[in-house]
């Protein structure tokens, strides 16, 4: 049996290529994907199918395209570039005009910016390992205007938001650092511009992606006890500042939403993380959306696993989630602008605390008591609007965790037994940092992350 090209991980690979921007009001967010013209599937004959994101309907844009290995739509939707294989595609579909050839002899398309404020197409394009050139179009002609072949880098640059310049991230041990290049001659204007500081570290700095002149960058680093922890954080290059410093333990995937207001991060498990049977990347459905300036955890979803992730401009205040395959497809709407209220963050505290329990991540049932009353105390204290003491009552919280965290720690050096009271790795992970969400939304002394 043939195996299939376009599975449902294919098509959620697909939905990761491109973000869906619309800007006319009358229109829908859609999902374009592939899918074979006939039963024998030919590769070389494909349909490219529309998904409407807002009634989960379905319908054949074009027949028969041909050979397709990406997609990606420009911000209205009204142009689809297809990479085949060794060139790149326009079609544009509101006109129904046929598709041409824009680009010959690609190996891998990064990025497609189609930016009708400077009448401008910005591919990168190289390996699928590295950006080896910036190719700029005229976005009604498509004539080349000029290669950048300076952009050579693992990192993706991004655009500022008059699209006036480029940033392309420098990974250097000295911190989080940026080149700015001019975006229509190429020229560099800065090399090295630091952006902020979020602390020491001496593990790892990584760039994951930049919208309107901010990015987002992750920062990992070893704690005493050689926990290794992470950090993520907004920075704008051209101001050299960095914002909106998040603790985030477990592994996960962060993105921008598309007015960069808001930093969205869902856990994810790799292969033998909990489950062997797991695919090696596992997207949990647990998504954390946080206030970009402030850092502060403004809500926490519970969605279905193995979902994409979509976002788009013309609903900056909402997130797509996308689950299922052909014929099954449901799309799920979230609000970013949702702020979870407090006492709801501190009910998710003490369930997760007692799940820690049965997971044996504590011990015994007298501390687990213990850790919960206070934040039983605290939820009162919130009733009667006292926000201090109600900060406080979580702090006690978080540091009786910590401290029966680094006791267990220690023991386990000495290869002594363990405690009654003791706190695993696992355990500190998701109460200690779930407590410092709550304490970052209250006022009080506010704990080193």
């Amino acid at each position: 049996m043939k195996t299939k090209l376009f599975s449902t991980r294919t098509i959620l690979f697909f939905a990761s290529l491109f973000i869906l921007c619309v800007t006319l009001s009358f229109s829908q967010p859609y999902l374009y994907f592939p899918k074979y013209s006939n039963e024998e599937q030919d590769e070389r004959e494909i349909d490219i199918i529309r998904l409407n994101l807002q009634t989960d309907n379905s319908e054949i844009v074009v027949s028969n395209i041909g050979r397709v290995i990406q997609l990606f739509s420009n911000s209205d939707q009204s142009k689809l570039f297809i990479q085949g294989r060794g060139y790149l595609n326009v079609l544009e579909l509101r006109d129904n005009f046929p598709q041409r050839t824009i680009i010959d002899g690609v190996e891998w398309i990064h990025d497609i910016r189609d930016v009708p404020q400077t009448n401008r197409i910005y591919i990168s394009v190289g390996s699928d390992e590295s950006y080896e050139k910036t190719v700029v179009l005229d976005r009604s002609t498509y004539d080349t205007l000029q290669i950048i072949s300076e952009f050579m880098s693992f990192h993706r640059p991004f655009l500022s938001e008059d699209a006036s310049k480029f940033f392309r991230f420098i990974p250097d041990s000295a911190g989080i650092l940026f080149d700015i290049y001019n975006s229509s001659s190429g020229s560099r204007i800065a090399e090295n511009k630091r952006c902020g500081d979020i602390g020491p570290f001496a593990f790892d700095a990584g760039f994951l992606e930049g919208k309107n002149g901010v990015g987002i960058v992750r920062v990992r680093f070893k704690k005493k006890d050689k926990l290794l922890t992470q950090q993520y954080a907004i920075c704008s290059p051209e101001a050299g500042s960095t914002s909106g410093i998040i603790a985030f333990p477990l592994r996960s995937e962060a993105i921008l939403s598309n007015d960069t207001k808001s930093v969205i991060i869902e856990e994810v498990q790799f292969i033998n993380d909990n489950d062997p049977n797991t695919p090696p990347e596992y997207h949990t459905g647990n998504i954390y959306i946080f206030d970009a300036q402030t850092g502060k955890l403004l809500q926490k979803l519970n969605l279905p696993p193995e979902g994409k992730i979509l976002l788009f401009d013309n609903y900056p205040d909402k997130l797509f989630y996308l689950t299922g395959t052909e014929g099954t497809f449901q799309s799920i709407q979230a609000s970013l602008n949702t702020v979870m209220p407090v006492a709801t963050l501190i009910d998710s505290l003490i369930a997760l605390t007692n799940q820690c329990s049965l997971q044996k991540f504590l011990g015994d049932s007298n501390f687990v008591k213990e850790l919960t009353n206070h934040l039983d105390n605290a939820k009162k204290h919130l009733a009667k609007q006292d926000s201090v003491n109600c900060s406080k009552e979580v702090e006690k919280f978080q540091d009786k965790v910590n401290k029966e965290y680094e006791k267990t720690v220690d023991n386990e050096k000495k290869n002594k037994p363990r405690d009654k009271r003791f706190v695993t790795v696992e355990g500190w992970k998701f109460l200690y940092y779930n407590a410092q969400y709550i304490i970052d939304r209250l006022p009080g002394k506010e704990k080193k992350k």
